[in-house]
């Protein structure tokens, strides 16, 4: 029985993680950037912020300064009682291509603000970051637009942590990288399931396609992922790991969970296939780790034997996975560490998962 058991898991994480290094090592966009970048689309980049001062005093700098031939960034201010309105004024003055917008009393959330955002914006092309978070470099735009000149109507980009000392900052930052690989395969291959709301872009055209947010309206959190779980079929979709954001990282397991918390329970709403294909990833992964005590303990020497094998394969595919991953994304790799994180958040994530029912989703205070 156990050996079947071992058999499924296996055979899942061989499957999922040979596609994922086929698709990460093969991946190329230069050529396709080039020919792009002679007819590209003029963009709105759009960012809903809520008592953000110090970082749009920091950030948002850097988003006016990319180098694009035509875009611009529109700020929404949602229910703000610091500086930021003082900071934006200033900065109209120096940034033509800056857009301030202040949500109205009567609209709450992020949702509400990206809304007003979507509607104040004069381009069809649209792109999301948030105001805690900067462009890896000032080309971040460029594979967006490049997407977008070519018929693209949901583009994914990365948006990954800072690097800081500490083990829950190395934790975070790999699972970070472990989420976005997912999200970027399925893109890749044309069945995408989420993307993050600090580097992702869509047409005017498909936000007025599925009603925007309102399907989903009522849960604070899921602007990105449950937006792109009410696409249709067929959208055409392009993965572009390369246009990073970066983040400063949670740094306790106590906002690690808030912020999980929060993730977990907006994936509830996602579509039956994607939830088992998720779970099943996740599930084998515990399984694996948990499954390696088990078999010295209660099965024979060579069957331990075999089943340690086959895992050590399985780490190594995704560790060259992860590798390849951050070579693309302009990362330093830290692939020496992934043996020895890898087990601690298989163990984390479903204690997480748990200890999320017995709690609600917090409110919408600067990022979700």
């Amino acid at each position: 029985m156990w050996i079947g058991v071992f058999s499924v898991v296996f055979f899942i994480q061989i499957s999922y993680f040979i596609l994922l290094v086929m698709r990460l090592v093969t991946y190329r966009n230069d050529g396709f950037f080039r020919e792009g970048t002679n007819t590209l689309n003029a963009i709105s980049i759009i960012i809903a912020a809520k008592n953000e001062a110090e970082n749009l005093l920091k950030n948002l700098p850097l988003f006016l300064e990319l180098n694009y031939p035509e875009f611009e960034v529109v700020v929404v201010l949602n229910d703000t009682n610091d500086r930021s309105q003082k900071i934006l004024q200033e900065m109209e003055s120096i940034y033509t291509n800056l857009v301030v917008c202040v949500l109205p009393i009567d609209h709450h959330g992020k949702k509400a603000a990206l809304a007003f955002g979507v509607e104040k914006a004069s381009h069809n092309n649209l792109v999301f970051s948030d105001a805690d978070c900067r462009p890896q470099n000032d080309g971040w735009l460029m594979p967006f637009g490049a997407a977008f000149s070519n018929g693209v109507e949901l583009v994914l980009g990365s948006g990954l942590f800072e690097t800081e000392s500490g083990l829950v900052n190395k934790l975070y930052r790999l699972e970070s990288e472990r989420i976005a690989m997912r999200y970027m395969l399925a893109a890749m291959i044309s069945a995408p399931y989420m993307g993050v709301g600090r580097s992702m872009g869509y047409t005017k055209s498909l936000y007025e396609k599925v009603d925007g947010f309102i399907g989903h309206s009522e849960i604070a959190s899921g602007d990105d992922d449950l937006f792109i779980q009410s696409i249709p079929n067929g959208t055409k979709t392009m993965a572009v790991p390369e246009a990073l954001t970066m983040s400063k990282a949670p740094d306790s397991l106590v906002s690690w969970f808030g912020q999980k918390q929060r993730h977990l329970q907006t994936g509830t709403r996602y579509k039956s296939v994607h939830l088992l294909l998720l779970g099943l990833l996740d599930l084998s992964d515990l399984i694996i780790v948990l499954g390696l005590p088990f078999s010295l303990l209660y099965m024979s020497p060579d069957a331990f034997i075999a089943i340690l094998t086959t895992a050590l394969f399985v780490y190594i595919l995704k560790a060259i996975a992860l590798w390849r991953f951050e070579t693309i994304v302009g990362l330093k790799s830290r692939v020496w560490i992934y043996f020895f994180l890898e087990p601690i958040l298989s163990l984390l994530n479903p204690l997480f998962s748990i200890a999320s029912q017995f709690g609600q989703p917090t409110e919408w205070t600067r990022k979700t």
